[in-house]
């Protein structure tokens, strides 16, 4: 910017004062028009220093990023502080809600544990009206836990796995195991740990000294509904006789179900049982409730009660091992007979399971010929549980969550405990081959088969067939051998026998004949059986081929002179029966008579 002198004029001598003034107001206003002019220049030069300057420092685009950057963190400021604003609404004198800040927190520190010293926290806490609304034991000592860990394990409604342990009274899981519990106690070498847990039990002493009498009373004691909790322990066998049917079970857990008063209406029992589900053998859950009753009753004639109270406990213990390693040994597909009582598909197996807790019959064929469910059925059945349709039994139950699950009945029997074999299902699903119908069989009433080594030979046929007929059976055992079974292969894998003759000649005694000299089950279908439309013959017979075919047995057609009628474009129903019936039988072959 430049620089301006101003420099003294000389005045004129012996001017007037106006004369002289005159010049000077002139030149003044020359000065000022000239510094005004500089003025402007000087601004003029400091825009365009600007304009220089703005170029030579233009931002980067990481400048410009930066800065938007900065503007959003100042935008988005909130919630940055570490406190803890406390406000709190209220209201006034006049009843208007206002709302004032009650305090600020940068630290939150937990609530400080009562008594954390001390073994034992016993906590009450009281309604409205000043009476107990519950009581609970709170266990802080690492000794006492331990032994509770060790000792009992899992118990129903107790978490032994917490820092604390908590226990609601009644502590009924202290009185079960008071006894192990005192045994642990005295084989401590601990003083403080004896200590700790002689406190506990003594707590547990005073809260049920009632209970404690009761259970000292007898060895089979009378007890109330609301006191049946004493004598389950979790744990122990639970005995049932239900229709004249023994049963055994182990004791999960067992708590009680109230009613709108309060009062206990069902002590409800989980169970679990060895079940073999067609594919595996493991531990399912079931449950049991005893509905309540007036006065005392004892245990034994409750409808369930615990094993260890029964005056015959080792008589049933042996009779129900035996048959739960028959039960075990009944894997997989077996041809047997039967006598006694069965439970149709009429009903599921989930509503007999839920029947066996509420109805009480003499017995087992009672209850079920009363129903309509069963029949007596005296004769052979085949067993196999997987091919139990599921749509008869609903599902299979479910085995218990980190139980061991086997996978065949060698490997269950030797692996499981006496124990658990004793508490097997008493029943097993099977077919009556006679009724054509899939039931439930008891295991007690499964036995072997007698079979008839002299049908065959007694047979009034020529010997020279009844080689031929034989011949021709070993000659397909050995063609299922080596997986052959026609030029085109599974065109035809079965063997065709058309017998025919007047009635009482011994068509049908001769399959039976047949099936007993060679060890196979027979299935019968009679043409009533599989009458219908041509698609729903097609089914029937195709489902009667397959269970022939995986039981390695023989299907005896009768009256099949039906299916050999032949073709009239007059009548397309018959035509479309015989086609049905004579595909499915050249693809599977069966044995015939008519």
């Amino acid at each position: 910017m430049k620089s301006l002198r101003f420099g003294t004029h000389k005045l004129p001598f012996r001017r007037s004062e106006r004369a002289a003034q005159e010049p000077l107001d002139e030149e003044e206003d020359s000065l000022d028009e000239e510094e005004d002019s500089l003025d402007e220049e000087e601004d003029s030069l400091d825009k365009e220093e600007d304009s220089l300057d703005k170029e030579e420092k233009q931002p980067t685009q990481e400048e410009q990023f930066d800065s938007v950057v900065v503007k959003e963190e100042e935008i988005g400021s909130d919630g940055e502080e570490c406190e803890l604003h406390v406000y709190e609404s209220k209201y006034d004198t006049r009843g208007e809600q206002v709302i004032l800040r009650a305090g600020t927190k940068s630290e939150i520190k937990p609530p400080k544990r009562k008594s954390h010293r001390a073994c034992l926290v016993l906590n009450r806490q009281y309604d409205r009206q000043g009476k107990v609304s519950y009581t609970e034991l709170e266990i802080q000592s690492r000794h006492v836990i331990g032994a509770l860990r060790k000792v009992i394990g899992t118990y129903h409604g107790v978490d032994f796995t917490t820092k604390a342990v908590t226990i609601l009274e009644p502590p009924r899981c202290l009185f079960h195991y008071q006894d192990e519990l005192r045994q642990h106690a005295e084989a401590s070498d601990n003083e403080q740990e004896k200590s700790h847990i002689q406190l506990c039990l003594q707590y547990m002493e005073k809260s049920l000294h009632r209970e404690i009498k009761i259970s000292k009373l007898s060895h089979s004691p009378e007890l109330e509904h609301r006191d049946l909790w004493i004598a389950f322990k979790p744990g122990c066998l639970i005995y049932e006789k239900v229709y004249g049917i023994e049963r055994l079970s182990r004791l999960r857990s067992i708590h009680e179900e109230e009613d709108e008063d309060d009062e206990i209406e069902y002590w409800i029992l989980h169970i679990e049982k060895i079940q073999y589900s067609g594919e595996a053998v493991g531990l399912v859950e079931y449950s049991i409730k005893i509905k309540r009753y007036t006065g005392c009753k004892p245990i034994c004639e409750l409808e369930v009660s615990p094993l260890h109270l029964h005056s015959e406990r080792e008589r049933i213990q042996y009779d129900l091992l035996k048959r739960g390693r028959k039960y075990l040994s009944l894997w997989g597909i077996h041809h047997c007979f039967y006598d006694g009582v069965a439970l149709f598909s009429r009903t599921s197996e989930s509503d007999y399971q839920e029947t066996n807790v509420r109805v009480n019959r003499s017995s087992f064929e009672t209850f079920f010929v009363s129903n309509k469910q069963s029949l007596q059925v005296k004769h052979r059945i085949m067993l196999d549980l997987a091919q139990y349709p599921r749509t008869i039994q609903g599902s299979f139950q479910k085995f218990i969550s980190g139980t061991k699950i086997f996978t065949s009945g060698l490997e269950a029997n030797a692996k499981l405990s006496d124990e658990e074999i004793m508490t097997s299902y008493d029943c097993i699903p099977g077919y009556s081959l006679e009724l054509k119908q899939w039931s439930l069989f008891l295991v007690t009433n499964v036995t072997e088969i007698a079979y008839n080594d002299k049908a065959f030979h007694g047979l009034v046929l020529q010997e020279q067939k009844k080689r031929l007929i034989s011949s021709l059976l070993e000659s397909q055992d050995c063609q299922q051998d080596d997986g052959f079974d026609d030029l085109i292969q599974g065109k035809g894998k079965g063997l065709i026998f058309l017998l025919h003759g007047p009635p009482g000649v011994g068509k049908t005694y001769t399959a039976e004949s047949i099936a007993d000299h060679t060890r196979r089950p027979l299935l019968k279908a009679h043409a009533a059986d599989v009458c219908g439309p041509g698609s729903l013959v097609e089914q029937r017979m195709t489902e009667l081929f397959q269970l022939a075919a995986k039981w390695n047995g023989i299907l005896l057609l009768d009256e099949a002179d039906v299916y050999m009628q032949d073709r009239a474009l007059h009548d397309p129903h018959t035509n479309q029966l015989v086609s049905s019936e004579l595909l499915v039988v050249f693809l599977l072959g069966f044995l015939s008579a008519k």
